[in-house]
């Protein structure tokens, strides 16, 4: 408390709603819960639909290095009024690339053709630790984005369609993915229609410490 410099402060934590004594621990310190969050599956990536990419737009895969500083801004923008979201610097983009786990070949970029600008994009992990323990191979799709002026015309589900297209021809037998409950954009509705289903419910419990 005393390395707080602010006038409120909040201890947050996690907890898998599957197991009840887990909720009951950090209900008895006082915490409640504020915010529930989905892991989603696809089970198998069998019959996906072809991708319809609005007019005027183009996909083509990241670019590190020459991506990385646009990608940064691009990921701001489009999640600064999501529950959560703080600004983080650029050097966590650059860890976040740099991780083994992120893969270039299959992250989706769409661009304004007319401007050459990100219009969204839908970045691709597929995590080796995580496939050996779990004795299969599933593929993430770890940020999917679209900037408020390319919304509302299907780019989002376009963008999936083609992530989950590249993991199935990169041999990934599944898709999981994370998502807020409470988006606001009507994302985990794309989620859905695509295939994918809830496998584990995550909950957010928070208590003021301060303030």
């Amino acid at each position: 408390m005393a390395e707080c410099n602010t006038a409120v402060v909040w201890f947050d934590s996690f907890a898998n709603l599957s197991g009840a004594w887990r909720t009951e621990a950090l209900e008895r310190f006082g915490m409640r819960q504020i915010r529930q969050f989905w892991q989603m599956v696809r089970p198998n990536l069998e019959g996906l639909e072809q991708p319809k990419i609005p007019p005027g737009i183009t996909f083509r895969t990241y670019r590190v290095k020459e991506d990385d500083m646009a990608m940064h801004a691009v990921d701001a923008e489009v999640f600064r009024d999501h529950w959560g979201h703080t600004e983080e610097p650029f050097e966590h983009w650059l860890h976040y690339v740099a991780w083994s786990a992120f893969k270039p070949n299959l992250t989706v970029i769409a661009e304004d053709a007319a401007t050459g600008a990100i219009a969204g994009y839908c970045t691709i992990l597929i995590n080796a630790e995580e496939n050996a323990r779990l004795g299969l191979r599933r593929g993430w799709i770890d940020i999917l984005g679209v900037r408020r002026p390319y919304r509302q015309h299907g780019l989002g589900t376009a963008l999936l369609l083609t992530a989950l297209r590249n993991l199935q021809e990169s041999g990934v037998q599944q898709a999981a993915l994370g998502a807020d409950a409470e988006n606001l954009t009507g994302a985990t509705r794309i989620y859905a229609r695509v295939g994918f289903a809830v496998s584990q419910t995550r909950a957010v419990y928070r208590k003021k410490l301060r303030g």
